[in-house]
């Protein structure tokens, strides 16, 4: 009789191992996509931000802020849409502080702008990194967001005072009359990049 007790036991303590080491490989390999989902979404940010501040350097030393400004307001949607395009991604640019209303947050991502806010306020080392996977319309997607922080270059556009020109002011005040994005300092939290891309299920549809 006690044997076969000692026997069961042995099978119930070898079926929880087994049920052990297949829940365990199920995190291990969900670790594993989390951690190439933001490879790739980190890739898609950083390969845009290159991109995009490329070009606005390039305007800077060729027209001044007057014609960076122009890029931003014009030349930077379209290359939005085409680095989100050729990536296979979507790609966004947000902020609390507004000046271009195409770059106003959803309620999701204002969220995440006031985590990245406070850790700026609480003095942590940026870049600041929120990932998760989300539901949208039925469809499962990994979302990333990076935080986005002012260069000394961007003083001409964003800072305040004397730093922004007269003919550039006056540029600021045609096209958005209720810009909020002044009055900012080198290294001050400015807003994020938000990359996201759907997720396949196991059974390989989306």
């Amino acid at each position: 009789m006690r044997s076969i007790i000692q026997q069961k036991l042995t099978l119930f303590t070898a079926v929880l191992i087994i049920a052990s080491v297949a829940i365990a490989a199920t995190f291990v390999a969900a670790g594993d996509d989390q951690k190439e989902h933001r490879v790739a979404a980190e890739h898609a940010a950083r390969s845009f931000m290159t991109q995009l501040q490329g070009v606005l350097m390039k305007e800077l030393r060729e027209g001044g802020p007057v014609q960076a400004l122009s890029v931003c307001a014009d030349t930077a949607q379209i290359l939005t849409h085409n680095a989100a395009t050729d990536l296979g991604v979507s790609i966004k640019r947000v902020s609390s502080r507004i000046r271009n209303t195409e770059n106003a947050p959803d309620a999701f991502e204002r969220h995440i702008l006031d985590l990245f806010s406070g850790m700026h306020e609480e003095g942590s080392e940026p870049p600041f990194i929120h990932t998760e996977e989300r539901t949208v319309n039925g469809q499962r997607e990994f979302w990333f967001m990076q935080s986005i922080h002012v260069q000394p270059q961007c003083l001409g556009c964003h800072g305040s005072g004397d730093q922004i020109a007269s003919n550039v002011k006056t540029m600021l005040n045609e096209r958005y009359p209720e810009d909020e994005a002044l009055g900012y300092k080198p290294g001050d939290f400015r807003g994020a990049i938000r990359v996201s891309f759907p997720l396949q299920n196991n059974n390989g549809r989306n």
